[in-house]
């Protein structure tokens, strides 16, 4: 874009040169004598109030001295040809060329005739929005108006119309509910007949498979795996649970903690004690009295864990410590949503609510109804009852004998094999007697004679120590059945269920086994000894190894703790280390707090600022600002400030905060100075500024 000007470019140039060459102002200070010392040449600052042989104004430093440049813009003259302090009213100033104009007398008697916040005459819709606009006022539709005249008196949200076609106090009976289209369906005369004439309890033949299960589902008939088996295998005769009990008793020391130092006798040369006040570590070095405990070193140590999340195990996964597996919620216990619960929970409309029957069968709020409650005097279906069921012929549990019912056969040698009927316990008796005494050791499925071929599942072998009877050896191949040398004569009576997996015989020598384990045992191997708690030697420091301790120890809850802290400030809590400071007051004697250097403090050790904080006396503004510089190099200058563009600074308030600390150096090393110096101060007579630092 063109701009006109009336001025050359030479003369532009030599604008711009001498634009280049005004000073830049640095600040402003008290008096002559709060010129900073060290400044760099060509820095100015404005004196406020003058001195002997010093007056207030512009101060140039040139290299070596200040150099006074003159006063600031002299004052205003006259406001609206007043002098001195001058009081402006509406009088003083005219309006008769301005745009806004003040309000004349006139002008505010017509204002007092209109009623406060009047307005035009409104239209009948901005009457309706404004209307509709407040609170409890919706509009009341057309369409909502035909609603409700669709609506009947007395009408009630969420009630059940009729009840398979009845209205009212509904009760029903077994004639009003009909089964024609329904899977499950009422229990007719025809049924209760039939029902009669099946035993008690009776089940279609079951295969190998319903039998195993069968087995299984009965209390101390646990299914012997293959895992369980290769688990056993693997585990030492006599072997315990790895606990601090029997790592203790292994001979491994066992840590304690405690407020002082121990005393008690040591339980065992190795033992540690932690004195929690004192942080230090004593080792049992004999177990004669409390004096054979020895100092070890301050206990000085830190540590930290990581946490992880895996959301399909449900675990908290610790980097040092034990995992912890996260349970769902049950009726009694909080806990995790289940994924179930979740799906049930999204599927429950916001608004959901019970739609509740008025009664039934009488009975009202939470109705459970049980068979006493609804009649059938006048019904075609009937309850089954125990006298109907006998009168129809059905066994019952009070029979002591069953032997005339024609389901019932006898046959000590099974020659009908009927698959209809159900033999008495004496023939099955007589029929297993018989086929054992002849040498017949395959109860359902192929023989297994002399020469033993390849059984199938479902096979049973009966076998004795007297006679040439088999047994299961070997365990088969996975998903296949047990050759022929996989069986052999038999050592002990038993039956030995042929099965394609899992079907390890039980022996004496494994009952004796696992009789001699203790329960919850696991292998006792680097693993285990660490999963218990034990401290291993991959976890021991150096310095820590040079007291000749076991490879294996345990940690108190004391030290585990402190280790398990994520980070200095979880640590410096529990071991009870509080945050220090450092300040300073500045008093102004009753007067107003002057701008300038008002102290130094030396810092006592390697420490961090972590906020700081300032109080005044009263409402004011105050901005201070903090030098730092070693002991080699004081003193600090405005070059050294540590605050960068965030100063303490309290703005018409009596007490300012920071804890961000935006830009700052905060790390200070034992041996600096701090300078603390006003840089601009109003109405306070005393400051006080917080440094908080952390160790």
């Amino acid at each position: 874009m063109a701009y006109n000007s009336s001025y050359t470019g030479p003369e532009v140039d030599e604008g711009v040169r001498k634009a280049t060459q005004i000073p830049e102002i640095k600040g402003e200070v008290a008096n002559y004598a709060s010129l900073p010392g060290g400044s760099a040449s060509g820095d100015v600052y404005l004196v406020i109030a003058a001195t002997t042989g010093y007056p207030a104004g512009f101060y140039r430093y040139n290299g070596s001295v200040w150099v006074f440049m003159g006063r600031e813009a002299a004052p205003v003259d006259s406001v609206n040809t007043q002098t001195g302090a001058v009081v402006l009213d509406a009088d003083d100033i005219d309006d008769t060329s301005t745009t806004n104009k003040f309000t004349t007398a006139a002008e505010i008697s017509k204002l007092a005739l209109i009623e406060d916040e009047a307005t035009a005459d409104q239209t009948g819709a901005e009457i309706k929005t404004a209307y509709e606009s407040q609170a409890n006022t919706n509009a009341f539709t057309d369409s909502e108006k035909s609603l409700l005249a669709t609506v009947s008196s007395g009408a009630e949200a969420n009630t059940v119309d009729s009840v398979n076609t009845q209205t009212g106090a509904v009760v029903l009976d077994a004639d009003d509910i009909s089964d024609s289209t329904t899977t499950n369906k009422f229990t007719t005369a025809l049924d209760i007949s039939k029902l009669a004439n099946i035993e008690e309890n009776a089940t279609a033949d079951q295969t190998a498979e319903e039998i195993k299960t069968a087995y299984e589902s009965n209390s101390d008939t646990n299914v012997f795996t293959d895992t369980e088996k290769t688990k056993l295998s693997g585990i030492a005769p006599g072997a315990d649970v790895t606990d601090s009990t029997t790592v203790s008793a292994a001979g491994a020391p066992i840590i304690s903690s405690g407020s002082g130092a121990p005393s008690s006798t040591p339980a065992k040369v190795g033992d540690i004690y932690i004195d929690t006040t004192s942080d230090d570590a004593y080792i049992a070095v004999g177990t004669a009295s409390a004096s054979d405990w020895e100092i070890s070193n301050d206990g000085a140590g830190s540590g930290s864990t990581n946490l992880s999340w895996t959301a399909s195990t449900s675990t908290v996964a610790s980097s040092t410590g034990t995992d912890a597996i996260l349970t769902n919620a049950d009726a009694t216990n909080a806990g995790l949503m289940s994924s179930e619960d979740k799906v049930k929970l999204d599927d429950i409309d916001p608004l959901a609510e019970v739609n509740a029957v008025d009664s039934v069968n009488s009975q009202t709020g939470v109705v459970v109804l049980d068979a006493d409650d609804i009649s059938d005097a006048t019904t075609t279906n009937k309850f089954t009852t125990t006298a109907s069921v006998d009168a129809a012929g059905a066994t019952m549990n009070t029979d002591t004998d069953v032997s005339g019912n024609s389901w019932v056969v006898d046959e000590d040698n099974m020659a009908s094999n009927d698959a209809t009927k159900v033999p008495t316990q004496q023939s099955v008796k007589a029929y297993i007697d018989t086929a054992v005494d002849g040498n017949a050791t395959s109860i359902q499925g192929t023989n297994v004679d002399a020469s033993v071929g390849t059984p199938n599942d479902g096979d049973i072998l009966v076998y004795r120590s007297a006679g040439s009877d088999f047994v299961l050896e070997a365990k088969p191949a996975a998903g296949s059945n047990p050759a022929a040398a996989d069986i052999t004569d038999a050592t002990a009576d038993g039956i030995a269920l042929i099965t394609s997996a899992d079907a390890n015989p039980f022996t004496d020598d494994d009952v004796s086994k696992l009789d001699g384990i203790e329960i919850g045992a696991d292998v006792t191997n680097a693993a285990s000894v660490e999963a218990a708690g034990a401290l291993m030697d991959s976890e021991v420091d150096a310095n820590i190894k040079t007291l000749s301790l076991p490879a294996s120890t345990t940690i108190s809850t004391f030290g585990a703790s402190l280790v398990d802290d994520a980070d200095a400030a979880t640590a410096r809590t529990t071991l009870g280390v509080e945050d220090g400071q450092l300040g300073i007051t500045i008093d102004g004697a009753g007067s107003a707090i002057t701008t300038g250097i008002k102290g130094d403090l030396r810092v006592p050790f390697d420490c961090t600022i972590t906020a700081a904080d300032i109080v005044l006396d009263q409402t004011g503004s105050i901005v201070i600002d903090v030098w730092k510089d070693t002991y080699a190099n004081y003193p600090a200058t405005d070059a050294d400030s540590i605050t960068a563009s965030s100063p303490p600074t309290v703005t018409s308030a009596v007490k300012s905060t920071d804890s961000t600390l935006t830009g700052w150096t905060t790390s200070l090393s034992a041996g600096d100075y701090l300078r603390f110096n006003v840089d601009s101060i109003t109405t306070a007579t005393r400051a006080t500024l917080t440094l908080t630092i952390t160790k």
